[in-house]
């Protein structure tokens, strides 16, 4: 039922209200290209356990307010000028290249069908099949946690805490892959220090690093 109604609402947000801006509200499409031109990524550094993290912006106002509407408010539209963006820009099309596979952190089965579609697919799957990067869906998540984003980084890691697998079907020893593990945001990085382990416990890996488009 859930499933339907998010169908009923995109159709009618689609053909029957003029579109609004999500970060100013101007009925002018799903990101008007005042907001857009606001917009910049570039890649940044960290580390996450024993992993490089590239992230490609920080937390801004203006990241937080599209990614709430996109999230919460089924403004999967507002996706295409961040999809633009990243693939318009060569280094980030040179670093996600270089990758045997990638790996999205996985939602649970529930949240996939309550919100329709996968906002990490959307966002970086076209770019990375532009490079021959194949997505290989070898984690799964395995409880439907409630919203992490009020919760301290103690009470994060411990609702994470055994939240993810491998697929059953995925175990077998890859040796010497290159990885790309994939989030749309990085915060406290519970959910990647899980998959991490996982990962680092299932195959022989020769790198493997985190991609995330922000750190909070």
């Amino acid at each position: 039922m859930l499933k339907k109604t998010n169908i009923i609402w995109n159709y009618f947000q689609k053909y029957c209200l003029p579109p609004l801006c999500s970060n100013c509200n101007k009925r002018v499409g799903y990101l008007c290209q005042t907001c857009t031109k606001q917009l910049t990524f570039t890649i940044n550094h960290s580390r996450i356990a024993n992993c490089n993290h590239y992230y490609f912006s920080n937390y801004t106002p203006l990241l937080k307010t599209i990614i709430k509407a996109i999230k919460y408010d089924n403004y999967k539209q507002a996706l295409r000028p961040i999809y633009n963006h990243l693939n318009q820009n060569p280094r980030i099309q040179s670093l996600l290249k270089q990758y045997d596979i990638w790996i999205p952190i996985p939602y649970h089965p529930n949240k996939l069908y309550q919100r329709g579609y996968n906002i990490i697919e959307t966002m970086f799957k076209p770019i990375f099949d532009q490079n021959n990067v194949p997505i290989q869906y070898n984690l799964e998540r395995k409880k439907n946690t409630n919203p992490l984003a009020k919760l301290s980084k103690i009470n994060r890691k411990k609702t994470l805490k055994n939240a993810f697998k491998i697929k059953q079907k995925q175990k077998k020893n890859k040796k010497n892959l290159k990885i790309a593990l994939v989030d749309d945001i990085v915060t406290t990085q519970t959910s990647m220090k899980e998959c991490i382990n996982i990962l680092q416990e299932s195959y022989s890996i020769d790198k493997l690093d985190c991609i995330s488009l922000i750190k909070a």
